[in-house]
């Protein structure tokens, strides 16, 4: 027998919470339902589904939905909201196909936990120095002349990863330079 069940599949085998059931059931309930969603939400499911507060009394949803069917809930997005908003009583829904925080830590960076959103900030200020002495790398290469040189011994399209890696790799040295002083 079809359940809703079958609409939200969890990663190893957890149990879904109470509010990731109701929304497993609107699916449910939308695709036997809808005729013009039917046949495209036949195939589709979820993988979590979160309710958070944003600002006074607004909740938000967020559906987290499997990588490779991205492309079938992009294309029914816009109507499958608008259904979705309709059924929860104008709750404001957006969906996820990349979950780079597990729920937990994304609960925790919105409601202001401190120590989860430190560690986004570390990793973003990384990111932005390696990129910048990455850069100034490529500066430093194209100034001087020693591209030419490059592209005498590589091949053109492998020249600017290359010194793309090189410079990144410069982070450190330059990190514990900067640090030093």
């Amino acid at each position: 027998m079809y359940t809703a069940r079958k609409k939200i599949q969890k990663d190893k085998d957890l149990e879904p919470s109470e509010f990731e059931d109701s929304v497993a059931q609107a699916f449910f309930d939308l695709e036997n339902g809808n005729q013009e969603l039917k046949s495209d939400l036949k195939d589709l499911y979820i993988n979590n589904a979160i309710q958070m507060d944003v600002t006074g009394s607004r909740k938000a949803v967020v559906i987290h939905v499997p990588y490779r069917l991205r492309k079938a809930f992009r294309k029914i997005h816009v109507r499958l909201v608008r259904e979705l908003e309709k059924k929860f009583s104008g709750k404001v829904f957006g969906m996820s196909s990349l979950l780079i925080f597990s729920p937990q830590e994304l609960d925790y960076l919105i409601c202001g936990q401190q120590e989860i959103w430190e560690k986004f900030k570390h990793i973003m200020r990384e990111l932005q120095g390696a990129i910048l002495v990455g850069s100034v790398f490529q500066i430093i290469l194209g100034y001087t002349g020693l591209i030419s040189l490059f592209l005498r011994l590589i091949n053109p399209v492998v020249v600017a990863p290359t010194i793309a890696a090189v410079g990144l790799a410069f982070l450190v040295m330059v990190s514990l330079r900067l640090a030093a002083v």
